[in-house]
């Protein structure tokens, strides 16, 4: 089989991942800088652009100068079975300003570069133009993967709060409609623009997340049957946020039958609990009818 990638989305901190289909030869090259004299190229010595992949940047938003868009690419990691890439901008926050994203076009210069491990077949000469956009960009201070996991916390927080305040709306005063014209009045507020105006990456994420949650975007099905059923699936690290979250839906692939599968099992154990419910509550009457039985019996 011929090696071929496939090319994941570009985050907000300008990185972007090639997973390869198979193991592939490892690359000529090392993490670390050459200290022995032994004659090998680190990443950090590679010119990317130049020896490895060809990239064009395409500024789609006329306001911005393409003199302010200076960034170098670099290769964090490089191994049997991915390519990690990262685009490091002079200015990240010059990146898609305004509504419109900036596009990426990348193509693979070296297809020597990628032999297969069991085949030694390469890459194909064929050029693949890979496009990608870019979603605005945090600031070179600003710890991504902090603000992400911020974000996750304060979105299932404000599930819990959401779900608790519809169960005991319901138990206690029998109506939920004036919850659903909360959640109606946030959705125009979210989908609205009335003034168009430039919005930084971390307030776009938040709001995108908040989203979700005024959807009822809440399950991804086949994501929970995965990670749940998962042999090396950790409760801890779940709750912790460290492990794999049923609510990151990105790259999820979408399989019908697994879905069927996890409604099933959600179906069966709902069931089963109403059952019992129902059988507790049946013995509770019989023993309080018993006990009247009883009672009046004596007297």
């Amino acid at each position: 089989m011929q090696p071929a990638f496939e090319l994941g989305p570009i985050d907000r901190d300008g990185r972007v991942v090639l997973t390869f289909n198979q193991p592939l030869l490892a690359p000529p090259f090392t993490k670390e800088p050459n200290v022995n004299g032994s004659g090998s190229v680190a990443f950090s010595e590679l010119n990317v652009t130049r020896d490895v992949i060809d990239f064009r940047y395409r500024l789609r938003n006329k306001e911005i100068s393409e003199d302010l868009i200076n960034y170098d690419l670099i290769i964090e990691d490089w191994d049997m079975n991915s390519l990690k890439l990262r685009f490091v901008f002079e200015d990240p926050l010059k990146v898609t300003y305004g509504n419109i994203f900036d596009l990426g076009y990348m193509e693979i210069k070296n297809p020597f570069l990628f032999v297969s491990d069991s085949t030694g077949e390469r890459l194909s000469d064929q050029v693949e133009t890979m496009v990608k956009v870019f979603p605005k960009q945090v600031s070179k201070d600003v710890d991504w993967q902090v603000i992400s996991s911020v974000i996750k916390q304060i979105f299932y927080v404000f599930l819990a709060i959401t779900v608790l305040f519809l169960a005991f709306k319901r138990h206690l005063m029998g109506s939920i409609s004036d919850i659903w014209v909360l959640l109606y009045a946030c959705q125009m507020v979210l989908y609205i623009n009335i003034y168009d105006v430039y919005m930084p990456a971390n307030a776009q994420e938040f709001i995108t997340s908040f989203r979700r949650l005024v959807e009822f975007d809440w399950l991804n099905p086949v994501k929970y049957y995965i990670t749940f059923w998962d042999r090396n699936f950790r409760l801890s690290d779940y709750l912790s946020g460290t492990g794999p979250q049923p609510f990151d839906t990105e790259d999820q692939s979408f399989n019908i039958l697994e879905e069927l599968q996890f409604y099933a099992i959600l179906t069966v154990i709902t069931i089963s609990i109403i059952i019992i419910l129902g059988i507790i509550r049946t013995v509770i009457i019989c023993s309080e009818s018993k006990r009247q039985w009883a009672s009046d019996k004596l007297v």
